[in-house]
């Protein structure tokens, strides 16, 4: 924020704001007394700055785009724009069956399926308490038999969602299980329990930067997106006054 305020105050025509991973999307709604709702807050932090729009890259919801200033432009990017073209090359040889990790990944799920031409079951899970996740109780809504079940949401954080999905899905009767997250946080050893797992491969982007730049683990196969050419169309469809519609958004 302090870089954005110093080139507006050198004169700069114009200052957008690029943040590929909103660290506090997550934090969206207040679920019980005294607890902040810090994406409102560090949206109200950024439209302090002198940027006049901000590029955002999959949101954990829709209407933090509402927290921001209405003089700051939002454009929300879909990282669907380099993975739907990734998973449609495979879909001949895998067929896969989309999954929504939870029940707050319908409409997600939904969005993959209708572009990969495929149809999508959804995993409920009980959580007896936040961040714990009782495997015997998740279940599948659909049949996941005889499939390649591909789960796609918008974050992997302790991967726990993932590898319960992952053990109830091949318990069903899948044949494999791949998983996509756009941001790939992996804390708390998340890689090293994902090659442990059920799953076979995970997909990411490069929305997060990493220390040695590519993601490894011994067992698991890791393949990472960039979304640098997407952003780097948005920027400059924006410098040259262009729509990013027909360009970045794949209705």
């Amino acid at each position: 924020m302090e870089m954005a305020y110093a080139i507006s105050g050198s004169s700069a025509s114009r200052v957008t704001l690029v943040i590929p991973y909103y660290g506090s999307a997550r934090a969206d709604k207040k679920d019980k007394p005294r607890v902040p709702i810090s994406a409102r807050l560090d949206a109200d932090m950024l439209s302090l700055t002198c940027a006049e729009r901000v590029i955002l890259v999959d949101l954990h919801a829709d209407q933090i785009v509402g927290f921001f200033n209405p003089r700051m432009k939002v454009d929300h990017l879909r990282a669907s724009w380099v993975s739907v073209p990734f998973f449609r090359e495979r879909m001949e040889k895998m067929n896969y069956l989309i999954g929504a990790p939870d029940t707050g990944a319908t409409s997600l799920a939904d969005f993959y399926a209708r572009h990969l031409n495929t149809d999508f079951v959804v995993f409920y899970k009980y959580r007896p308490q936040a961040g714990v996740i009782d495997e015997s109780k998740t279940r599948i809504i659909g049949d996941v038999k005889g499939r390649n079940v591909l789960l796609v949401d918008d974050l992997i954080d302790t991967a726990g969602t993932m590898i319960a999905d992952a053990k109830a899905a091949i318990t069903a009767g899948a044949l494999s299980v791949t998983c996509f997250a756009t941001h790939g946080l992996f804390s708390k050893n998340a890689l090293q329990r994902l090659a442990k797992s059920d799953i076979t491969e995970v997909v990411t982007t490069n929305t997060i930067p990493r220390e040695n730049g590519v993601l490894k683990v011994r067992g698991l196969k890791v393949t990472e997106l960039s979304v640098a050419p997407m952003l780097a169309r948005a920027i400059t469809n924006l410098n040259h006054d262009l729509s990013l519609s027909n360009d970045l958004f794949i209705a």
